[in-house]
């Protein structure tokens, strides 16, 4: 749920890296109208009639895992009617139910330490049985994001070059339209393992044939978007995010070996670049991973030379995905 509705879009884009290695369809909508209660109700009645477990969390807690959540399905799949996840701040993030009923948000005063108290008030004038989660502590202020921010920044990536890693090399030149593109066999399952390990997979590429004149900006979406079907229609999970050196001067980014593209992607993403892992064809690539501290490096091995030693070597993605495999169980 969003609010101001004109900044859905906007929305998207910000936390698209971070939602789509959950392989998930996300519904984006707008807030009704009202105070939180009258928020959450008008949520809460779409799904009244339909007989499931259904759970409302926040989005300022920190300590809201996949674990805590689970346990809140647990609860509910037995005897329980709902399930509540209470703060320390009394207030709370996450309340489950097997049906909705508008009670449940009336006459709550929100935004203050009665919130979780007077919700259990609701729930037992409705006689409903209800399961109760750990205390938590939520994100109020600076210093709760500064106590919490080690369990959002700890996450890891794969970082790939693109031209000769992703798809087919196109030389000397460049991959100027999306008809030159090509992928690599077996990429679509090296990204299906990754997300399975608990990583992103995100694209560090240098496209200086932007920079040059001789493609657009346009173009290259277009590149990544047929990149990101491909990989959907071979069944796996496209990339999580893209970052491009263009050679323009108004580029955010600097030429490889430079590592802005990965400092960026991990200051953008959460990412946490010592467990994480470099995947490129040149030195230029192992270099950028060096200097930006992933723990890592890969080399695959194409037509380019070889002057600097990388952790690994592989020769296609199956080997690619074999090594993760490995990398990951140990």
């Amino acid at each position: 749920m969003i609010t101001p509705g004109d900044e859905v879009e906007v929305c998207r884009q910000w936390l698209q890296p971070l939602l789509s290695a959950q392989g998930q369809e996300v519904t984006w909508k707008v807030q009704a109208d009202g105070d939180l209660g009258q928020r959450l109700w008008e949520e809460s009645r779409i799904v009244a009639d339909i007989p499931a477990m259904h759970l409302l969390i926040g989005a300022d807690c920190a300590q809201l895992t996949s674990e805590r959540l689970d346990a809140a399905f647990d609860l509910l799949g037995g005897s329980s009617d709902a399930v509540l996840g209470p703060c320390e701040d009394g207030g709370y993030d996450l309340l489950g139910f097997k049906k909705a009923s508008p009670e449940i948000f009336e006459n709550i005063d929100w935004g203050t330490e009665l919130v979780a108290d007077q919700t259990r008030e609701r729930l037992r004038e409705l006689d409903w049985s209800v399961a109760e989660l750990p205390d938590v502590a939520d994100v109020d202020y600076l210093n709760d994001w500064e106590r919490d921010r080690w369990l959002v920044t700890g996450r890891k990536a794969l970082f790939f070059d693109r031209d000769g890693v992703i798809n087919q090399s196109p030389g000397a030149g460049y991959v100027l339209n999306a008809g030159a593109f090509h992928l690599l066999p077996g990429l679509a399952e090296v990204l299906k393992t990754s997300h399975e390990a608990g990583y992103l997979n995100v694209v560090v590429t240098s496209q200086r044939g932007v920079g040059k004149g001789l493609m657009t900006h346009a173009e290259l979406e277009r590149i990544h978007r047929k990149m990101n079907d491909g990989l959907h229609k071979q069944g796996g999970p496209g990339f999580d995010a893209i970052y491009a050196f263009t050679g323009e001067s108004t580029s955010p980014y600097r030429a490889k070996p430079d590592p802005s593209l990965v400092n960026a992607a991990c200051l953008d993403l959460f990412i946490d670049p010592e467990p994480s892992l470099v995947i490129g064809d040149a030195d230029r690539d192992i270099e950028m991973g060096q200097r930006a501290g992933v723990g890592t490096t890969v080399r695959f091995i194409s037509e380019k030379p070889v002057g600097l030693s990388a952790d690994y070597t592989v020769t296609d993605h199956r080997e690619l995905r074999s090594l993760l495999q490995k990398l990951t169980i140990a």
